[in-house]
């Protein structure tokens, strides 16, 4: 696609089959193998979901200008600080 150029906002991740996980830790790059990040290592705690434990969510803010010249693809890298989590849903709010 065109070259990306604008505002990251946000970032939400949904995650279930939560086990033993506190903290996620991610980062966006423009590149596939996480070499070139755009966001680097960001962490914040796993927030467990009221009705079920083993759901939950984490909040982000970003405020960050990006432009990207080779396309508009992002790469989302996470990494709990224990056990093991599934991360259902990446939500980025963005504006160009």
């Amino acid at each position: 696609g065109a070259p990306f150029l604008g505002r990251l906002h946000s970032l939400v991740i949904h995650v279930s089959a939560i086990s033993s996980a506190g903290t996620i830790t991610w980062r966006l790059c423009d590149d596939t193998a996480g070499d070139k990040s755009l966001v680097t290592d960001t962490a914040g705690a796993l927030f467990a979901g009221i009705t079920t434990a083993t759901k939950g969510s984490a909040s982000f803010r970003i405020d960050l200008d990006v432009g990207l010249t080779a396309g508009d693809e992002i790469y989302f890298f996470a990494k709990v600080d224990a056990g093991s989590v599934t991360i259902d849903e990446v939500i980025l709010c963005w504006e160009e």
